[in-house]
């Protein structure tokens, strides 16, 4: 049946796209730069795509003498490599130059991680981050390249070996019911899909993706004061606090992600807030499935929220 599907094209082609480093990091526009399913701007995608799936899995274990098999004590995922073996072409010898030079300057690491974005034929679409690694230094050999056209092997290292979401999920918990305060906007977030929930009540988030994933915290005043909290389905409690005095016109922001950490003032100052949090604080993670969250608020009065934002993370495209 899958097989009478691709050959009547009632699912449409697998769009695969790749936004440069340089574009990510001037903040550029949204929409992926090359398409290289479409072959849009001189580049296709050929059979023989690799690492989209399942990551490299790392198990640490301990051989025990006298008994059978071993102890395992920690599983861990490792960066992965994706492997695109391109095309690129052109009508002619100056317009192939110009579409692998300009495809070339793109890869560069030196600006950090490009973006590669899958979307299937039903809509979903989910990104990973990875830098060029190899495959792309040339090659003069007639299977490889010609006069308007030449062959990669292109190869990229994804030091964060999962696939996030193209939507961003979006929860909010206030005291009264009227008019949200605005969220974060372009372009830090796309699509947001969100829900209202009161604050100093637990609630139950049931949570999609295959691993767990760090949130992201906006608090709008007047607060004096937060606790987070999570539960997980065994009872178990991970939590932080933040002995902050927000006006009706202040906010804050905390962001919980590895490598990206920081709790700032958003004043335009971005005053450092590392010092408002309780002893030993516990950044907790979002996990797949049923997360009991409470959110203990202290000198809440009317505006005061509190919006949370993550991306779902998943095991592959």
């Amino acid at each position: 049946m899958l097989a009478a599907l691709a050959d009547n094209q009632l699912w449409p082609k697998t769009a695969v796209e790749w936004t440069p480093p340089r574009d990510l990091a001037q903040g550029g526009t949204a929409l992926p730069k090359y398409n290289f399913r479409s072959g849009a701007g001189g580049i296709l995608l050929m059979p023989g795509a690799r690492g989209f799936d399942a990551p490299p899995f790392m198990l640490s274990y301990d051989e025990m003498p006298g008994i059978d098999g071993a102890i395992p004590r920690n599983v861990r995922a490792g960066s992965r490599e994706l492997f695109l073996p391109l095309y690129l072409y052109g009508a002619d010898r100056p317009s192939m130059l110009a579409v692998k030079r300009e495809f070339l300057a793109s890869l560069n690491p030196a600006f950090g991680p490009g973006r590669l974005t899958v979307t299937e034929g039903d809509g979903s679409s989910r990104w990973i981050e990875a830098h060029y690694a190899y495959g792309a230094e040339g090659d003069e050999e007639t299977e490889v390249s010609g006069f308007t056209w030449c062959k990669y092997g292109l190869v990229l290292r994804a030091m964060d070996p999962y696939w996030y979401s193209s939507e961003t999920v979006e929860r909010t918990f206030r005291d009264s019911v009227g008019d949200l305060k605005p969220f974060f906007s372009d372009p830090f977030f796309g699509l947001n899909i969100n829900r209202t929930y009161t604050l100093n009540q637990s609630v139950t988030l049931e949570v999609s993706g295959d691993v767990e994933t760090w949130p992201e915290w906006r608090i709008n005043g007047p607060v004096s004061g937060v606790t987070f909290s999570r539960q997980d389905a065994g009872g178990a409690v991970e939590s932080f606090t933040m002995d902050l005095s927000l006006s009706p016109t202040q906010a804050a922001y905390i962001d919980t992600r590895p490598g990206r950490k920081q709790a700032i003032l958003l004043d335009g100052s971005e005053t450092n807030l590392w010092e408002k949090l309780g002893p030993n604080p516990n950044l907790w993670a979002i996990k797949p499935g049923s997360n009991t969250v409470t959110l203990a608020v202290q000198g809440t009065g009317v505006g005061t929220s509190i919006n949370l934002s993550y991306r779902p993370r998943f095991i592959s495209a």
